[in-house]
């Protein structure tokens, strides 16, 4: 998963150097014809056949825990059953391999001790909605939304901030190809963390906002002559943390809700960051103007830049936008 989601991230950084190398006429042009023939190349190739075979739980030698066939009362196969009732009423381990492997089609396959189910679900679905009415998913969803809303607030407005702070267009492109790149390896980075055994993704998820709110809280502190350093810092450390989440929640519906339902938890858990990017980015907007109106009104020149008509210059542009982020962010 960590690998698919950055190719979003890379596609991002790839279109920000063509966008500068190729001009804009140009670069409609190279994309459009790109993406078709992408599209076509995939089109041709796909083998729809050996996918649908693919779909056969058997065919890989794993039984799906989830399946109502083969589910047992703790979330396993009816293998582990099988395989427990053999050793209480003969007591023989040697009828573990000839119960168990009854449900494998592949005499090759490795076969797993039945204690070893890693499907089991935290809540098994009952309806096509039934996580909805779950109290946990509501609080994942608020901690989800709240973190990847932040990073959508430095995505977003990244721009506007090297402009608050006297940057040339041409330092902003720079930070957006550096974002780019930062979130492309955090969804790789994060994506192999959480695969390592005895790492809780609900713990991974919590550390990314955590970096999150660190990185935010350097921006709305630092003083005017440090803020470049610690807007590069800001906009590293939240977009990778920003792609990381992306690919813990993934693995994290997976484990508490199944897969049997994903695609409908999936996307109620994705409506979450189009909610809080929403807000925070209105919230973010209207600071920025107060502060500009303020600055404009008391001639504040304590940032010791000169203000342009319609602009706000200065760290206290974003200062406070920086701090309800970051908040935001460790209350997640």
């Amino acid at each position: 998963v960590g690998v698919v989601a950055a190719g979003y991230a890379l596609c991002s950084t790839l279109v920000g150097l063509s966008y500068n190398v190729l001009g804009l006429q140009s670069f409609f042009l190279f994309w459009a014809i790109l993406v078709a023939v992408v599209n076509l190349v995939g089109a041709v190739t796909y083998d729809h056949n050996k996918n649908n075979n693919n779909k056969d739980p058997t065919a890989s030698g794993q039984v799906d825990c989830h399946d109502d066939s083969d589910v047992g009362s703790d979330g396993c196969s009816t293998a582990t059953a099988t395989f427990e009732s053999s050793q209480d009423d003969e007591g023989d381990a040697d009828n573990y391999h000839d119960h168990y492997t009854t449900h494998h089609n592949n005499d090759t396959d490795v076969e797993q001790p039945p204690s070893q189910c890693h499907n089991q679900v935290l809540y098994p679905p009952t309806t096509t909605w039934s996580a909805l009415g779950n109290v946990d998913f509501w609080i994942l969803f608020s901690a989800f939304a709240c973190c990847t809303g932040c990073g959508l607030f430095v995505i977003n407005n990244v721009s506007t901030m090297v402009q608050s702070l006297g940057g040339t267009d041409q330092y902003s492109s720079r930070l957006v190809i550096l974002l780019s790149i930062s979130n492309c390896f955090g969804r790789i980075a994060m994506g192999s963390w959480a695969d390592r055994s005895r790492t809780d993704k609900l713990v991974l998820l919590g550390y990314a906002s955590l970096v999150m709110a660190a990185a935010l809280y350097s921006s709305a502190l630092a003083p005017l002559e440090y803020a470049h350093g610690a807007l590069w810092w800001t906009v590293v450390l939240v977009a990778a943390a920003y792609g990381g989440a992306w690919v813990l929640i993934v693995g994290i519906l997976s484990q508490w809700f199944g897969t049997a339902q994903f695609g409908s938890n999936y996307g109620v858990m994705a409506c979450g960051p189009a909610l809080s990017g929403m807000v925070f980015n209105f919230a973010s907007a209207w600071l920025y103007q107060r502060a500009r109106l303020e600055g404009d009104h008391h001639g504040d020149a304590t940032d010791e830049l000169e203000e342009e008509d319609g602009v706000c210059l200065g760290t206290r542009c974003y200062g406070e936008a920086f701090l309800m982020t970051g908040t935001a962010a460790i209350l997640c």
